[in-house]
């Protein structure tokens, strides 16, 4: 079967005959890039697949942070650091023991994964969340039932996060399926299978920990199909009319705030402080002239004050917002300026 060669490999062929006009077969085998492949581990996540849990992860890894921080009343840098492709028996072997390993059933899909907190991280958000004041991690231990007890809350938020970063992708309920600090007592799947692990590093005021997510690769490629995937990345217009109707009735009940500006002066520091009761300062627009209306800080409208029902102050919007005309533009700057010298 012929193939066709690409423009890069005939550069590079070309680069390589000689003044003689034989090709150097040589020289080109010593530049020949070799990449490793071990036929006994391949990598069973593909680009794609792996574009998808780093999305997942990054929204459950933001969600976490402002969770935690909200908790513990100060600043929690909760960030995705890497995603690693491993026998599970290698994972089981990289957890130091002791360690906070909380398995994860997942009734739809029939599977268990784990998360894993550092006991020190364990340790210092039960003494904060008591009123601790250390801003270090303690050393690191076993956890004790009071302190498994009050993780668990946490624990189950970080599966409700979970829960919510995955949705996207798949609908799934993460359930508590219990707590070992010794990763030989927590089998999952055979140490033979396949597993991928969320690596993240938590970091809180300037001591650091680590987290991790292991899921058997059996799981992942379940739920990880290529097709729904696609559709997750793929840009769209074709909004479904469900949606469209979603986000309109949530944006139609989002607030803002309107501020109805009824003149500007400027004056100067020396001015200001020469205030007294009864001064009047002269503004940059006329009584008669329209104020302008603010939407969260932006100009949106002309309006007229006046008031509702003799007792409450209001304004009636008259027209959208759209630019001075030049004669008025001029008006405007010349009054602004007048208006630094009285008071």
């Amino acid at each position: 079967m012929k193939k066709i060669l690409s423009q890069e490999e005939i550069d590079t062929l070309l680069s390589h005959v000689g003044s003689t006009g034989e090709y150097d077969e040589a020289a080109l085998l010593e530049e020949r890039s070799v990449e490793l492949f071990n036929f006994k581990r391949p990598h069973v996540i593909s680009y794609d697949q792996q574009r998808a849990l780093k999305r997942v992860h990054e929204n459950f890894a933001r969600n976490m942070s402002v969770y935690l921080s909200a908790q513990l009343r100060t600043l929690v840098d909760f960030q995705l650091t890497g995603i690693d492709q491993v026998l599970y028996s290698e994972y089981v072997m990289s957890v130091s023991a002791p360690s906070a390993l909380y398995v994860m059933e997942i009734p739809e899909y029939r599977s268990r994964a784990v998360l894993e907190l550092g006991t020190e991280l364990c340790i210092f958000v039960v003494e904060k969340l008591f009123g601790g004041q250390s801003r270090e991690f303690g050393p690191k231990r076993a956890l004790s039932q009071i302190e498994q007890r009050i993780m668990l809350k946490i624990v189950q938020r970080a599966f409700e996060e979970l829960e919510l970063a995955w949705q996207p992708l798949a609908q799934m309920q993460v359930r508590y399926g219990g707590f070992e600090s010794d990763p030989e007592f927590v089998q999952i799947v055979p140490g033979s299978t396949p597993a991928v692990v969320i690596l993240f590093s938590v970091r809180i005021y300037e001591a650091s920990s680590v987290a991790g997510i292991c899921y058997p690769y059996l799981f992942l490629e379940e739920v990880l199909k290529r097709a729904s995937i696609e559709q997750w990345f793929q840009p769209t217009d074709d909004i479904p009319p469900d949606v469209r109707r979603f986000y309109e009735q949530n944006v139609k009940r989002s607030e803002a705030v309107l501020v109805a500006e009824l003149g500007r002066a400027r004056l100067s520091l020396e001015q200001i402080m020469a205030l007294e009761v009864g001064d009047v300062i002269r503004l940059d627009r006329r009584l008669q002239e329209p104020v302008l209306l603010y939407v969260d800080n932006k100009p949106r409208f002309w309006a007229q004050p006046g008031t509702v029902r003799g007792k409450y102050r209001g304004v009636k919007v008259l027209e959208a917002y759209r630019e001075l005309p030049e004669e008025r533009e001029s008006e405007h700057a010349h009054m602004v300026g007048s208006s630094a010298t009285g008071a």
